[in-house]
């Protein structure tokens, strides 16, 4: 197996999600902003052509967020040339009690970028609870059903029963396989909800914080800009006011405050920003106060890195992979610009 570097474009990182029924964040695609990544689903390629690697080194793939859903946002899978293995996850969960949750989607398939539509086989959802190492050797719970989409629009759901874990659950979508050097055809997902059947709470919405650097990390002093994207159902007035934290993951203490008004972009969306420079090191998470609402939202931490070190041929510290004249901001991930190593055929 050769080891390629390809640059790939996920989600957001996240942490676990809990806000009553509804159990995963960006369920209807909205918060994303178009042509950018799609929070809480992130893309991993497990094989890809070298040949059409190799043609553009500086090529990203990505999930996207585009309009003509279903309606509004939707997220784009791009059908690139030579991928003929892919998974999409939605960001883990816990589950806190027993009972029934459902999975549910739209879906619709489009040409691939040879402008071709192929013969479609299965894709499947995958529901596997990660195992706890300290008490089970195998997953607790792997699950899942199939699924075949056509050019128009169709909703697909399958309920299951769960139980309460330690560790997280996570929802995979997986491809069939491709035939070598060929193109997938572009899939679209809409609405695409996890949630308990029953016991339903109280929504009071959802957010996200959007860095202006898609790789989410910056040098010391650089100019950080973050972008709220709030989706407040129960909202009657244009603007909301509130307050945003910016917390060190490793202790998840206070690091900023900045007051933060969010205003009304279409329907049920609010959106705001706050600015500041990169002044300490580290890996940071931002958290939405809006009065006492209970919003959902996903962990998506930046980080703010040191130079880099360039060390000398032939030095121990030569074989670690950033003497190639790239900075330390090109091999980090977030939203996510990630250097990850894939089967290349």
């Amino acid at each position: 197996m050769r080891r390629f570097p390809v640059w790939i474009l996920g989600g957001m990182f996240s942490a676990a999600l809990c806000a009553g029924e509804l159990l995963n964040v960006n369920s209807s695609m909205e918060l994303g902003i178009p042509g950018r990544g799609v929070p809480g689903f992130s893309y991993y390629i497990h094989m890809l052509d070298k040949h059409e690697a190799g043609k553009n080194q500086e090529k990203i793939y990505s999930v996207q967020t585009v309009g003509n859903g279903n309606p509004g946002k939707c997220m784009k899978i791009p059908g690139y040339r030579g991928v003929s293995r892919y998974r999409i996850e939605l960001a883990d969960f816990y589950l806190k009690r027993a009972g029934e949750i459902t999975i549910s989607f739209d879906v619709k398939m489009g040409p691939g970028e040879d402008g071709r539509l192929h013969p479609e086989n299965n894709y499947t959802i995958g529901l596997r609870c990660n195992a706890d190492a300290d008490r089970d050797s195998y997953y607790p719970l792997l699950t899942g059903f199939s699924f075949r989409p056509t050019e128009q629009w169709q909703r697909f759901s399958r309920t299951f029963k769960v139980k309460p874990y330690s560790c997280f659950y996570a929802v995979w979508i997986c491809t069939p396989d491709i035939p070598q050097n060929g193109t997938p055809n572009t899939l679209y997902f809409d609405n695409f909800r996890v949630e308990y059947t029953d016991g339903a709470t109280p929504y009071d919405g959802e957010y996200v914080v959007m860095p202006n650097r898609r790789d989410q990390v910056y040098m010391q002093d650089a100019p950080v800009q973050l972008t709220v994207r709030a989706l407040l159902p129960a909202e009657k007035s244009a603007v909301v006011r509130g307050v945003l934290g910016i917390k060190r993951t490793f202790d998840r203490s206070i690091w900023k405050t900045f007051p933060l008004e969010l205003k009304r972009e279409a329907g049920d969306l609010f959106v705001g920003s706050v600015s500041f420079p990169a002044t300490e090191f580290g890996a940071f998470f931002s958290e939405l106060q809006l009065e006492k609402r209970k919003l959902a939202t996903l962990e998506s931490p930046f980080l703010v890195m040191h130079p880099r070190v360039k060390h000398a041929a032939g030095s121990p510290g030569y074989g670690l992979g950033i003497n190639g004249g790239l900075l330390a901001t090109d091999t980090a991930g977030g939203e996510s610009r990630t250097s990850m190593a894939v089967r290349v055929l």
